[in-house]
């Protein structure tokens, strides 16, 4: 039974994910579209349809590259180790991401990009063995890259920017919403208990009332039989007076 709600609720919650969140799919489908279709007419398998070409000179350049290790050429000839480790890394975070409850603009886009990264260089590496890169920054002499590491490191900056300057924020709301209803309910606990002493102080002062209406009327009855009491002792001495 508790598998079967297990499952219910997973499903549940999936549907959720795919009726508000469609458009982080629409996103990882363009970048990784961009991704495979610059690495296909850039970095083809004929090696000698190559070309070197200066987009700024001395700046940045086009130059195809087969990478056999991990993001910006490095820990070469890894490759199925870091096929196991992305895909690895892939599930956890789609399934993190599903049910992480307070997502914002921001984390989705943060962790489309990332996605969208992590996988393209991961068909890359399971459709060849290796990752083509073909950006090359020569005026610091940096790694080359493609579009796939330029999204992940982008995503990882949008998600720190999430983290640092708006997690802690909605955390803090959270902590204040929560005690913003800790307070309300022990204001309407007092609210309740003010209302109950007043009830309670009201159905004193009836039955005080009433008390006092009963008392009343006792001593009218009273009063009434000792009036009756009087003129009766009255007609007895006036008879035996007559007599």
């Amino acid at each position: 039974m508790k598998s079967n709600t297990s499952i219910k609720n997973f499903i549940k919650r999936l549907k959720f994910y795919f009726k508000n969140y469609w458009w982080k799919f629409l996103i990882i489908a363009f970048l990784l579209a961009l991704d495979l279709v610059t690495k296909a007419l850039i970095v083809p398998q004929n090696k000698e349809a190559w070309q070197e070409v200066d987009i700024i000179k001395n700046v940045i350049v086009i130059t195809p590259t087969r990478n056999i290790g991990a993001g910006f050429s490095i820990l070469q000839g890894k490759t199925w180790l870091f096929i196991s480790l992305t895909i690895v890394f892939i599930i956890v975070l789609t399934i993190y991401d599903v049910f992480y409850s307070k997502k914002s603009k921001l984390y989705g886009i943060a962790t489309a990009v990332i996605l969208t990264g992590a996988l393209g260089n991961l068909i890359d590496r399971i459709s060849f063995g290796y990752v083509r890169d073909f950006i090359y920054l020569k005026f610091i002499n940096f790694p080359v890259f493609n579009v796939a590491d330029m999204a992940l490191t982008i995503g990882i900056g949008l998600l720190l920017i999430y983290i640092i300057f708006y997690a802690g924020k909605n955390k803090n709301n959270d902590t204040n919403s929560q005690m913003q209803n800790a307070n309300n309910t022990a204001n309407n606990k007092e609210n309740l208990n003010i209302d109950k002493t007043n009830n309670d102080i009201l159905k004193n002062n009836e039955n005080t009332n009433d008390f006092n209406i009963l008392s009343d009327k006792d001593v009218e009855e009273k009063t009434n039989s000792n009036d009756n009491n009087s003129q009766i002792n009255s007609g007895e001495n006036n008879a035996k007076d007559n007599n």
